[in-house]
């Protein structure tokens, strides 16, 4: 039994969190929050146990805490549940981590925890292996450009992108009108317009491109979605349907009941619980892929000047953001 624990109880909890650990399915789930009178009311259409108060009772049966609230209050949330014995817990901060400066204080928290993770789904999407499978099988080189057309966002698509080209430096980046570039060394990605159901993803190599979900544009490489019932169930690459793995193929089948079951009508966020079950399973393998607080901080950080400045210079000191450093460094000089 893994049971998770999760603190607030908005849309994202509701659309995402709750359907996605239901599909999982392995423990009972807590939920903490302010408004204790509406966790009672809708308990029992979500399935999940209401909590008052958080204590070491309660908390010596969690193994997850999700902290779901608007990044305003994280850090006196990290602040409260570290003073209680979480060693043995995992902590998982939903996005962004910044642009609330004072959020960068939770990495003094951090060691309280078994793990830090940022809920990160974009960086989970099961097209990102699939995507990578083709272009690896077909030879088709390097990538240069990743476009996201009314399919992205400026934060979740860097992090997406940053995995999908191997690469965790950003040299530059800058956002004019509606347009946000970001510059890795020999490759970039392009964010045009705000997320849509029928947004596509222009991803562009060495030697040939690949478009996902837009039908009428020409490629070699098309990747579609599949839908049963209008519930995304598997892809196509040129019309023919690929085979996935036989825990994603389970996933998807459980993804259909779960569907139904909270009425999740739209495609963004289906894609989002089949991500959010993949990250709780990566994270919780000693080999799997990991999004810590680290990659969470530094990718909202980013974004956060690209889109408030509209331009973000950087070089790399030791492997780390410079920019970031003398950041930190300013900030914690100011508060102390």
């Amino acid at each position: 039994m893994k049971n998770s624990l999760i603190i607030g109880f908005g849309k994202r909890v509701k659309n995402t969190v709750i359907p996605a650990l239901k599909l999982i399915n392995d423990g009972d789930i807590y939920i903490y929050s302010k408004t204790f009178e509406k966790l009672i009311l809708e308990k029992n259409k979500y399935g999940f146990k209401p909590i008052k108060n958080l204590n070491n009772n309660l908390l010596q049966n969690i193994q997850r805490i999700f902290i779901c609230t608007p990044n305003s209050i994280f850090i006196d949330i990290v602040r409260d549940v570290s003073k209680f014995n979480v060693k043995k817990i995992n902590l998982y901060l939903d996005t962004p981590i910044l642009p609330k400066i004072s959020n960068i204080n939770i990495e003094k928290y951090k060691d309280n925890f078994k793990n830090v993770f940022v809920l990160e789904d974009f960086y989970y999407n099961p097209l990102n292996e699939i995507t990578k499978k083709i272009i690896n099988d077909n030879n088709l080189g390097s990538i240069n450009t990743i476009e996201y057309i009314h399919s992205g966002h400026s934060y979740h698509s860097l992090a997406q992108s940053r995995y999908l080209l191997d690469k965790s430096t950003i040299f530059f980046g800058n956002k004019i009108n509606n347009i946000t570039n970001y510059f890795f060394l020999k490759s970039k990605i392009i964010i045009f317009g705000k997320r849509s159901e029928d947004g596509h993803i222009l991803i562009k190599t060495l030697k040939d491109n690949l478009i996902i979900n837009n039908p009428n544009k020409r490629s070699n490489f098309k990747i579609d979605y599949i839908f049963d019932e209008n519930v995304m169930c598997g892809y196509n690459l040129n019309n023919v349907k690929l085979n996935l793995t036989k825990e994603l193929e389970t996933n998807f089948n459980l993804l259909k009941i779960i569907c139904k079951r909270y009425n999740i009508k739209l495609r963004t966020l289906q894609e989002q619980i089949i991500s959010f079950v993949i990250l709780i399973s990566q994270c919780e393998k000693d080999t799997g892929k990991k999004y810590y607080l680290d990659d969470g901080i530094k990718d909202s950080f980013i974004s956060a000047v690209v889109n408030k400045i509209f331009i973000y210079i950087d070089i790399n000191f030791r492997k780390k953001s410079l920019i970031l450093q003398v950041f930190k460094f300013i900030f914690n000089k100011a508060a102390s």
